[in-house]
């Protein structure tokens, strides 16, 4: 499972909670708002509650029920997109409180998720019949990786946006699989995709494998040599790399996944 979660703008947790308890006040509880120091917004407000209380109370409720309709369909998404308990949780949470600018950022998941099963190719497939050419007993793996590394190659988990060694990492050289050494992508295939992962363009050759993921819309790659998961592949986004064209896909992967070699 994933463990994404992402906060919309600090403006929006400053205006829509602001706004919902000014507007609960204002229905439920107006007195203690001292309107006469407002001015010209004061009288407003007070014109407000004395003719249409019943109106701003309808309004506060229904803001609130779409609010909570909001936080289900984000559940859902994260179900779709199989995110952790613990992240479904928070974007549930931060989805009741904010409404749509919360929603927004799931559905854009989502959206980027869904281009894989458009994508997919039967060369994708081919790849997916070879078998790992290195197995190691789940032991054995737990000995020779990180915790990290163990945790993200062997158990397909995802670091936190923003956090890996790699995302805004461009020498030149070599990026290998952290858990065999196989070389997977070459420093010219990398660009800068503000997406929070090292994302490159391509693979070398045969090193990455591609097939369904589990939620079955994703795409998922990992190393051909030994199965470790890498992260997921993104197409048809518009994005662009350093010269200005267009990338067709997106290889968006955990920087632990990765070794770096220099000058190669």
């Amino acid at each position: 499972m994933s463990k994404v979660f992402e906060s919309p703008k600090l403006i929006w947790w400053i205006i829509i909670p602001t706004c919902i308890v000014y507007l609960f006040l204002m229905a439920h509880w107006p007195y203690p708002i001292p309107f006469r120091y407002l001015g010209l917004f004061g009288d407003f407000c007070y014109y407000l509650i004395s003719n249409y209380r019943i109106l701003l109370c309808l309004i506060l409720w229904a803001t609130v029920i779409a609010h909570l309709f909001e936080a289900i369909a984000a559940r859902q998404i994260c179900l779709q997109l199989n995110i952790d308990q613990d992240s479904t949780y928070l974007w549930m949470i931060q989805t009741f409180i904010l409404g749509y600018p919360s929603l927004s950022i799931l559905q854009g998941y989502k959206r980027r998720g869904l281009c894989f099963t458009i994508n997919m190719s039967s060369s994708s497939n081919n790849q997916q019949a070879k078998p790992p050419a290195m197995n190691l007993s789940d032991a054995e793996w737990k000995k020779k990786l990180t915790n990290k590394q163990y945790r993200i190659l062997r158990q397909k988990d995802t670091e936190y946006p923003g956090t890996g060694e790699y995302d805004k990492h461009f020498e030149t050289g070599i990026y290998k699989c952290a858990g065999c050494g196989q070389e997977l992508y070459d420093s010219s295939s990398k660009f800068d995709s503000r997406c929070g992962w090292p994302a490159f363009s391509s693979s070398i050759d045969t090193a990455v494998r591609r097939h369904v993921d589990a939620d079955g819309y994703r795409e998922e790659i990992s190393c051909a040599t030994c199965n470790g998961h890498l992260g997921h592949v993104f197409a048809g986004e518009g994005l662009r790399d350093a010269n200005g064209k267009i990338v067709r896909e997106r290889h968006c992967v955990n920087s632990a996944s990765l070794q770096f070699q220099r000058g190669k």
